[in-house]
């Protein structure tokens, strides 16, 4: 049996070299990858926010989380990093995970009653509203008057509630791998034509 060779010459040479080198090192390829991840996991923050918060800005929850992702490349690994001083990430994970929220001391959680026009808001975005205790010294709930001099609840106030997991917070595993994939491949795509 004799030996079997390939020799690449002219003007593959270079762009074979490239490729080698870049694969090697892998930092355009990761680099490309992570700003795709985060870009997906921003986009899926801001459609969340148009959803359960009807805003499309960055002063609820999702478009404060969309805001406060990036990503980090070291050596071979990729993060996609959500949180800042406004948005930790620890509350994108306690909505993905679930779990039990406490109020600080001395204060209360206000929890949007269902169906009282209060979901996606905070209780500061209205001027009329006003505190109903059922005992002395207990929580209660904020209302308002509403149409026809009807008192209207709009929060229940708790000292803890327990929220139930959420995976939805974050776009699906396949859709994030799929678009960094495409993000991986249009790299090669421009180096093999360069």
């Amino acid at each position: 049996m004799s030996d079997f060779g390939v020799t690449v010459s002219g003007g593959a040479l270079p762009w074979l070299t490239r490729l080698d080198l870049d694969m090697q090192r892998g930092t355009r390829i990761r680099t490309a990858m992570a700003v795709q991840g985060a870009k997906t996991v921003r986009q899926h923050f801001r459609e969340l926010d148009q959803q359960r918060h009807r805003s499309g800005g960055t002063k609820n929850f999702y478009g404060g989380a969309a805001s406060a992702t990036r990503h980090e490349v070291d050596g071979n690994a990729i993060s996609i990093v959500v949180g800042n001083n406004r948005v930790p990430g620890t509350a994108i994970a306690q909505r993905f995970f679930g779990g039990t929220i406490k109020a600080k001391p001395g204060k209360a959680l206000a929890i949007p009653v269902e169906g009282s026009g209060a979901d996606g808001k905070r209780p500061r975005e209205f001027s009329d509203l006003f505190v109903v205790s059922r005992e002395a010294g207990k929580t209660g709930f904020l209302a308002r008057i509403g149409a026809g001099g009807q008192m209207q609840p709009m929060y229940w106030l708790r000292k803890s509630v327990y929220q139930e997991p959420d995976t939805t917070v974050l776009p699906p595993a396949k859709k994030l791998g799929d678009d960094m994939a495409e993000a991986a491949n249009r790299v090669i795509r421009r180096l093999s034509n360069g």
